[in-house]
């Protein structure tokens, strides 16, 4: 069977919308500083989200807040048929304002639902936004709020979720690697700056934030490049500014994290 990877970006609403059909891709641990609201239309796969495993299957609805590690594969071999959309956190802010007048941002609740009702509800928006023709708008911005109400209704909280306390040096040794994703960090140095031997700061660091230091890493690394295809730089400037070796590299740990190359992702906002 053959793969087809295609995404969108809607100006309109401001998000982006993925279909993955008959991949089989295996995903690493890593996290999004976006929502992901997934849907498996055909295939099976093992889900592992901030330490809980799952079994995906047909018609399953899957949520990750920004920040929720997870990592996923296939657990018969088969092809997958995955659907999902991606909203950044400054953007669901303004539709849940403007469309549903709440206050905060909405926190998932549920990573993998037992029962949903809003399989066409998500298939229908989603099919207009994969296909967008030019008379398509109001029915989109109506598809979306209905979809985004139910599902918001059903399966978030608008309370703050309870964080463990994080040691004050592995939170400052995380800051640190946000700040400094694009040099050559190593493993020594990073344990000199938490005051703490290297095997302990790898166990540290895992337990609360859900990656390893260089997970953590590579996926910053990642978000940023996300940051920079939206404009017209070129993917080998882009490799270099984020810290990866070479273009080949970037383009291969792009495409496992996020599904699509960069030159795919980046055709989305550069006619």
């Amino acid at each position: 069977m053959l793969e087809n990877r295609q995404i969108v970006y809607n100006s309109q609403l401001e998000i982006e919308a993925l279909v993955f059909d008959g991949i089989q891709q295996k995903f690493p641990n890593h996290f999004h500083d976006y929502y992901v609201i997934g849907y498996i239309e055909k295939g099976s796969r093992k889900l592992s989200c901030k330490n809980k495993e799952y079994i995906l299957k047909e018609g399953d609805f899957i949520f990750f807040n920004p920040y929720d590690n997870h990592e996923c594969e296939s657990i018969d071999g088969k092809p997958l048929i995955y659907r999902n959309l991606h909203i950044r956190p400054e953007i669901m802010e303004k539709h849940v304002q403007a469309r549903l007048s709440l206050t905060k941002n909405p926190i998932f609740t549920v990573t993998v639902p037992e029962t949903m009702q809003e399989n066409q509800l998500f298939l229908q928006l989603h099919e207009r936004l994969m296909n967008e023709r030019a008379n398509d708008a109001f029915e989109i911005e109506e598809l979306f709020t209905l979809l985004l109400n139910d599902l918001l209704s059903n399966y978030s909280s608008l309370e703050e979720s309870k964080h463990p306390t994080i040691p004050h040096k592995i939170n400052e040794t995380k800051e640190f690697i946000e700040e400094n994703y694009a040099q050559k960090l190593s493993l020594a140095e990073l344990s000199v700056f938490a005051e703490t031997n290297q095997y302990t700061f790898i166990r540290l660091f895992t337990k609360y934030f859900g990656l390893t230091p260089f997970q953590y890493l590579i996926t910053t690394r990642i978000n940023q490049a996300k940051r920079l295809l939206k404009s017209d730089i070129s993917i080998t400037e882009i490799a270099m500014e984020t810290g990866f070796s070479d273009q080949s590299h970037f383009t291969r740990v792009f495409k496992a994290q996020i599904g699509v190359t960069p030159k795919m992702y980046q055709k989305i906002f550069i006619a």
